[in-house]
């Protein structure tokens, strides 16, 4: 019976995904409403790092970037589609959360080899201990469009041999240049103030992802 019916998911997959999305070809300002409806796995939630709307998706293999095919390698796998509003469904930007290491290191190499110098760029690596921990972050003019990269590899014991067993959490993020957040309610009036007298553009996109990385 379990054979049957995970033979009847697989199937459904396969229907349901016939045609992948390549997310390097989804257009800014693209009305995505007919997308989402063909996706049967989406909620609305919000990935942390997009200040905006999002949708997300855990169901990856309907979903390429730059023609690489992604999986459902773990559960912890995420896409999310942001958009303006809820409402227009306008696509602004995705983040894909990635835990695969060799699909890791394909779209990585892609990335980089695509983008060219970033304009921000912070490497820690450990080789002999399994250990990087990376971000980089372009300003693509050419494509009106921001691309950020962290990405965090760590080592660990797996079972009672104790194994080693490399744990791999990359995120790729790309979104609309140009955008800027709006504070949120909760937020202290007087923070808020205080934020943008140190810095008028601390708002915009561009400002808040620089600020991720260490100084």
């Amino acid at each position: 019976m379990k054979k049957l019916l995970s033979l009847l998911f697989c199937i459904f997959l396969m229907v349901s995904c016939q045609s992948q999305t390549d997310l390097e070809a989804l257009k800014f300002g693209t009305d995505i409403e007919s997308l989402l409806k063909g996706l049967e796995d989406k909620y609305r939630d919000n990935s942390t790092y997009i200040p905006f709307p999002e949708y997300k998706m855990t169901e990856l293999n309907c979903f390429k970037i730059g023609g690489i095919t992604l999986n459902n390698y773990s559960l912890y796998n995420k896409v999310y589609l942001a958009v303006d509003s809820y409402k227009n469904n306008q696509f602004i930007g995705y983040v894909v959360i990635i835990q695969d290491p060799e699909k890791e290191q394909e779209l990585t190499d892609y990335f980089l080899s695509q983008m060219g110098e970033p304009i921000k760029k912070y490497i820690n690596e450990k080789k002999e201990k399994g250990y990087l921990d990376a971000q980089y972050l372009w300003d693509d003019s050419q494509k009106d469009r921001l691309v950020y990269i962290y990405r965090h590899h760590t080592q660990t014991k797996k079972g009672n041999e104790g194994e080693e067993m490399a744990l791999v959490r990359t995120i790729f993020m790309t979104i609309k240049k140009g955008l800027v957040a709006t504070p949120d309610k909760n937020n202290n009036p007087e923070n808020v103030k205080k934020l943008l007298e140190e810095n008028p553009r601390a708002f915009e996109v561009l400002e808040m992802i620089k600020a991720w990385f260490p100084n």
